[in-house]
């Protein structure tokens, strides 16, 4: 759920910590509506609480939401560098979605970085195509392929899109000709 930012530092200190204190605590996970008010108020600032606790609290694993947008939904200013902001001050290692690729600044800049970081998106084909109507040629997943950047199936929220990883798996190659 969206919080403000005073809540937000102190769960993402607690978050932080407790990857830094205990081995089984492996990643830090944080994600909310993108379209809500909230986040698109807060996101810039959310960035830098990231960016300020991860270089204090041990570089930990992050992964993100991020780019989970289109024009229905939010501004080109919004989503101009909402990816690039989730990697280079929100550290994830893995942003989910990613589907606002094609509004970034600087798209080619963009993937070069995530291939040559290991950053990897996380396709939620379902989900993306019942929530952002993102699918098909439309959907980036085949452009983060053929730029070597990693790519994971997911299937998002499969209590409410009524999706499995194997109609995942199916879509991906029905709708994005993977093999």
């Amino acid at each position: 759920r969206c919080v403000d930012n005073q809540s937000f530092f102190i769960q993402a200190a607690a978050n932080m910590s407790t990857i830094a204190a205990d081995p089984r605590a492996v990643s830090m996970t944080i994600l909310a509506p993108e379209d809500d008010p909230r986040s698109e108020t807060n996101f810039h600032e959310q960035m830098r609480i990231i960016d300020f606790l991860w270089r204090r609290l041990g570089h930990p694993n992050i992964n993100l939401h991020g780019g989970e947008l289109t024009a229905e939904f939010a501004t080109n200013d919004d989503m101009r560098d909402r990816i690039r902001k989730t990697i280079e001050m929100g550290h994830s290692k893995r942003v989910g979605h990613a589907v606002a690729l094609q509004w970034d600044y600087d798209q080619a800049g963009l993937l070069d970085e995530m291939r040559r970081n290991h950053i990897a998106v996380e396709c939620c084909l379902s989900s993306n195509d019942l929530i952002l109507n993102v699918k098909g040629k439309n959907h980036p997943m085949r452009t983060y392929l053929s730029h070597g950047v990693p790519v994971t199936l997911n299937t998002d929220d499969c209590g409410v899109n009524r999706s499995n990883i194997t109609m995942e798996y199916a879509k991906a190659v029905e709708d994005q000709h993977a093999t």
